[in-house]
């Protein structure tokens, strides 16, 4: 009875180990793989499929078509021990490692720079996705950062025009996913600088290079110093591209009034961003080229020395866009622009001269750029 009484007394704690019934239970398998080699039949079933044809189950969309990973490609498959060795920086990084120049940037580095983000942003408004194109440029993650008042302004400019066409393509409501990709991944588009601002930027840029355009034309019945003519030529290829981008950006904000008042602004400002387009075509050469540098290990950087393009800052990206980063060079950025330039010059056109809608939207399907017709809908709205 005194040992019942004492064993209520002090209950036994529940998860108290206990060392007999372990010792009872049988020790845990060896997991063991029993890989089984199906190369053979995979490729004998793809037989069966013609040339474009995909066998997927229902949830297999095209989103999903265009996102899918290529293994064993260094571009798409991100885990490759190819891209783990290579050395990813950030915006913060790279300036604290001196690999990104935010001031005393040269007219050539100014000028390669922004053919690069034109470049990029042609080919975002081409379809690809903005992780692969326009936010592979280290300049436009932190643009308030940069020294640099023409590239400061420039970047604050882009990101702006950036919202301006994703706002507009949005209100259309009229593209595919494989015709825009409106995600930007929750980088910022610098909203702290207002519109004005922004503006007022760019044109203090362009008046100092006005006058330095000015300052170096050759005096006629003299000779033009050699020095002198590359500054004037340089100083031409730099103030275009500031034009042009402020213009630009100009010319869809009239457009997006929607009055008729705004109507003549706006094609006064496209009427000049054609002529621009042509001096940036021939100024191309003017700009700094993109070469390749090599770490302190004797392996290949994939950062750009200057330009700073690269998309494996936004690796982890990747798996979450499509695939298709067949980016526009360089050299041949200006046509698209021109093309876009001419689109939307129809656009005034025909708004001004009260064409109807049906009409609009026929002759409109001419035009290779979705971005001008979309803006046609909207506003024909």
């Amino acid at each position: 009875m005194n040992m019942a009484a004492s064993n209520s007394e002090v209950p036994l704690e529940r998860n108290e180990y206990n060392p007999t019934i372990s010792s009872t239970m049988p020790p845990r398998p060896e997991v063991t793989y029993n890989w089984v080699d199906i190369t053979p039949e995979f490729f004998n079933a793809t037989k069966d499929l013609e040339l474009g044809e995909l066998l997927h189950d229902e949830m297999f969309g095209l989103f999903e078509a265009m996102s899918a990973i290529e293994m064993m490609d260094p571009k798409m498959d991100a885990g490759m021990l190819c891209n783990r060795g290579k050395k990813v920086l950030n915006f913060d990084q790279a300036v604290k490692a001196g690999a990104l120049k935010l001031n005393n940037l040269t007219m050539e580095e100014l000028v390669g720079i922004m053919d690069s983000i034109l470049a990029c942003l042609v080919t975002w408004l081409e379809g690809h996705s903005a992780a692969q194109t326009i936010l592979t440029c280290l300049y436009l993650h932190k643009p308030l950062s940069i020294e640099d008042r023409a590239l400061r302004a420039f970047a604050i400019q882009t990101l702006k025009l950036i919202a301006c066409i994703n706002n507009t393509v949005h209100s259309g409501g009229v593209f595919e996913e494989e015709d825009f990709q409106p995600a930007l991944y929750g980088y910022s588009l610098c909203n702290e600088v207002s519109d004005v601002r922004a503006g007022g930027m760019m044109r203090e840029v362009e008046e100092e290079l006005q006058r330095s355009v000015k300052a170096t034309r050759q005096r006629q019945g003299e000779d033009w110093d050699p020095k002198m003519q590359k500054q004037h030529e340089d100083a031409v290829a730099l103030f275009s591209r500031i034009r042009f981008l402020r213009l630009f950006y100009a010319a869809l904000v009239a457009l997006m009034r929607r009055d008729v008042t705004a109507i003549p602004e706006a094609e006064r400002c496209l009427a000049s961003c054609t002529e621009l387009v042509c001096i940036m075509q021939n100024t191309v050469n003017r700009g700094l080229r993109p070469h390749k540098v090599r770490d302190e290990d004797g392996n290949k950087d994939i950062y750009l020395e200057v330009l700073k393009i690269s998309s494996l800052p936004n690796l982890e990206l990747i798996t979450r866009c499509p695939l298709r980063s067949i980016m526009t060079t360089r050299c041949n950025f200006s046509h698209p622009l021109g093309s876009l330039c001419g689109g939307l010059h129809y656009i005034i056109h025909v708004t001004y001269a009260c064409f109807k809608g049906a009409e609009l939207g026929n002759n409109f399907n001419q035009h290779h750029c979705w971005t001008s017709r979309i803006l046609g809908q909207v506003v024909d709205l």
